[in-house]
């Protein structure tokens, strides 16, 4: 954090060169990160059929949404930091997991196969059970009542959170 703009001695703004501006609001270091649009698909239907031949997947612009970490007066909390920084490694390496828990909730609320696919709307570096864990934000089709939260440690879902 070279770049900071101190307010009273307490630091308001932080520039990290990975995660670009971070503001300090209400306790929390807020920015913003972009993630894969894969997260926001709903799992891969199974092919009826190898297919010999297939033309390249179309690529897609990856989904920016706002970003949380904790810390302290004089900064983000340096290994949250590091933890967000990762996170896009991170969160994919469980996008399957991720995408089967969804499709497991969706099924336990007696809701028919979507087409519209859960959406992520926020990511935090949070405390779970002592460490530092990526609580992955979701807003989905199925249950207007609830945010579902994903937690991932270590490129491994831990948990779905049926309300975060």
């Amino acid at each position: 954090m070279d770049n900071v703009a101190r307010v009273f001695g307490s630091v308001r703004e932080a520039c990290d060169p990975t995660l670009g501006v971070l503001q300090r609001r209400w306790g929390w270091w807020h920015g913003r990160i972009p993630l894969s649009a894969d997260l926001c698909s709903p799992p891969p239907a199974p092919s009826p059929a190898p297919v010999a031949a297939s033309a390249p997947a179309a690529a897609t612009d990856p989904v920016t949404v706002p970003l949380r970490l904790p810390g302290g007066r004089r900064g983000p909390d340096p290994a949250a930091l590091a933890l967000a920084v990762r996170a896009p490694a991170e969160l994919a390496a469980c996008r399957n997991d991720i995408a089967a828990a969804l499709d497991e909730h969706r099924r336990a609320s007696a809701v028919p196969p979507l087409t519209t696919p859960a959406v992520p709307i926020g990511l935090a570096v949070i405390t779970f059970e002592r460490r530092r864990t990526l609580e992955l934000a979701y807003r989905v089709p199925w249950d207007d009542e609830h945010t579902l939260g994903a937690r991932v440690r270590d490129g491994v879902l831990l948990e779905l959170c049926g309300s975060i």
